[in-house]
C-alpha cells in the first residue's frame, strides 16, 4: 500500500495489489473517470488502516460480491453490537423529523461511494459506506439513484441487482443534480469539488432547503480545504432571497466500541441540512 503524506496530519492511500493488470479495472476504461475519478478521498490514518480484511481475489460475479458484504455486515454485528446500524438509522430518522418535519427524505443519491469490489482495506471500508446506505434505504424505503465514473460493470450489476435494487445515474452529473424534492445525498468523503457542484447547483435554483447532505464537515479545521467561502450561503451573486438559510449538523452515533466504522465515517462525517429561516408566509 502506498501512502502519501499531506498537510495536517492527511494521507492519500492507494493500494499496490495487482497495479499493472488491474489499472482499468480500478480506474474504469474511459478518460473521463480515470481523470476525474472521485471516489479518491482523503483520510486520516489510523494507527492500525491495515489489515480490516482479509486476503481475497477480484469477484467475478455479484453473488461474490455480495458475500463480500455478508463478511463485512458478520463483522460489524461482532465487533460492533448488534444494535450499531439500526441505532445509526435510528439517528438519521430522528433528524429528519427534527429538521425537515418529516420521517424520511424522498429520494437518496449516493455519489462516490468508491469501487466496494476491491479487495483492499479501501475496498473494505466502502463495503462499510454501502452496507450503512442499504440499511438506510431499506428504512426509507424510497429510491436510490447512485453513480461513481470508477465503477466497473459487475459492480454496477450489484447495485441494480435485487440484492440492492438501486439505480445506477446513467451519466456523470459531477453532482451537479437539482433537489426538487427532499433527497438525502449520501456523499462520504467525496472530492471537494462534488460537493461544490451540488451546493452551488441548488443555491442558484432555490432548492438548497431540499438537500440533506450526509459528507464531511466543511467547517472543521481538521478536513482538507474546500472551496466554498464560509458562511457559504452569503455570496454576492446569489440573490438575497435564496441566502436565507441556516447550515445545521446534526449529530450521529458513527463511533462504535471497536472503532472498526472508524475507517469509512471519523469524527468529520456529518449529516448536514439547510434550513430556511423564513417564515411560511414569506
Amino acid at each position: 500500500m502506498d501512502v502519501s503524506t499531506l498537510p495536517d496530519g492527511f494521507v492519500t492511500v492507494k493500494s499496490r495489489r495487482k497495479q499493472r493488470n488491474q489499472q482499468q479495472l480500478l480506474h474504469g476504461s474511459t478518460s473521463e473517470s480515470a481523470n476525474k475519478t472521485s471516489s479518491k478521498f482523503l483520510r486520516r490514518a489510523p494507527s492500525q488502516i491495515s489489515g480490516l480484511d482479509s486476503p481475497e481475489e477480484f469477484a467475478s460475479n455479484i453473488h461474490e460480491i455480495h458475500s463480500s458484504i455478508l463478511r463485512a455486515r458478520s463483522r460489524i454485528l461482532q465487533e460492533c453490537g448488534p444494535l450499531f446500524l439500526s441505532q445509526l438509522v435510528m439517528a438519521f430518522q430522528r433528524s429528519f423529523e427534527t429538521h425537515l418535519n418529516l420521517p424520511r427524505p424522498e429520494e437518496v443519491v449516493c455519489f462516490a461511494l468508491g469501487r466496494f469490489s476491491v479487495p483492499s482495506d479501501w475496498g473494505f471500508s466502502c463495503r462499510l459506506q454501502l452496507i450503512l446506505l442499504q440499511d438506510l434505504t431499506a428504512c426509507f424505503r424510497v429510491p436510490v439513484r447512485i453513480f461513481d465514473p470508477a465503477f466497473s460493470n459487475l459492480e454496477e450489476n450489484y447495485l441494480t441487482s435485487d440484492y440492492c435494487g438501486f439505480s445506477v445515474i446513467p451519466t456523470n452529473e459531477e453532482a451537479k443534480r437539482i433537489a426538487t424534492k427532499p433527497t438525502l445525498f449520501y456523499m462520504i468523503h467525496a472530492d471537494g469539488f462534488l460537493y461544490d457542484n451540488l451546493i452551488t447547483a441548488n443555491r442558484l435554483t432555490g432548492n438548497l432547503g431540499n438537500v440533506v447532505l450526509f459528507g464531511n464537515n466543511q467547517k472543521s479545521p481538521e478536513t482538507p480545504s474546500r472551496t466554498w467561502p464560509l458562511p457559504f450561503l452569503n455570496i454576492d451573486t446569489v440573490p438575497p432571497q435564496q441566502t436565507e438559510f441556516v447550515h445545521v449538523e446534526a449529530e450521529l452515533p458513527v463511533r462504535d466500541r471497536t472503532g472498526l466504522f472508524s475507517v469509512a465515517l471519523t469524527a468529520d462525517t456529518v449529516l448536514q441540512f439547510f434550513c430556511s429561516t423564513k417564515a411560511p408566509s414569506d
